[in-house]
């Protein structure tokens, strides 16, 4: 055996080992992907959680919703309840527009978007007066120009969840008063 042929078979060996190298790193690639995606879904729901828990340890936010949202017409609220529900509806655009970036960049699918949209769309505490108010005089101009078309898009109809609201809670009273009533 020659010295050239020698040399072609390490140049063979070299070829192989960056194929497999390749394919090895395209292997972790899309390991470290999934992973990512998994790590930002977690996170999403780490944010959730925390949400819900900062609503029901709140001193203030149960009794700021109940004067927006739970009567038949809203109380108005003092100057600090109006400044602690602006900084609520702040964080919470916060979040959706992180989720808005991540959608962006492929990080998330678009129903991941989707499914925030309808939770826009359907919560409560963005379907307000004081949350519409916010968003155009204070929020629209601090976010980015896609999740201000979200937003903007969610905000193009008038606010009616309050009222499905009250309806749903007298629902759910009249049901509880039906199931009493029935196990008596």
């Amino acid at each position: 055996m020659n010295w050239d042929a020698i040399g072609a078979i390490g140049e063979l060996i070299g070829a192989l080992a960056v194929v497999l190298t390749l394919a090895y790193l395209a292997v972790q690639v899309k390991g470290a992907k999934r992973a990512m995606v998994s790590s930002v879904y977690q996170a999403r729901s780490d944010i959730s959680s925390r949400s819900t828990e900062t609503l029901y340890n709140s001193d203030y936010l149960p009794e700021i919703f109940a004067k927006l949202f739970f009567t038949e017409s809203p109380t108005p609220l003092s100057d600090a309840e109006t400044h602690r529900f602006i900084l609520f509806i702040q964080n919470q655009h916060r979040i959706f527009e992180n989720l808005n970036f991540q959608v962006i960049q492929g990080i998330l699918d678009e129903t991941a978007m989707q499914a925030h949209v309808n939770s826009l769309k359907t919560s409560f505490f963005f379907d307000n007066d004081l949350a519409r108010w916010h968003w155009e005089n204070v929020a629209r101009n601090t976010v980015d120009e896609h999740y201000r078309g979200v937003v903007d898009s969610v905000f193009s109809t008038p606010p009616t969840h309050r009222i499905m609201h009250l309806t749903f809670f007298k629902d759910l009273d009249s049901t509880a008063a039906n199931v009493e009533h029935d196990t008596h």
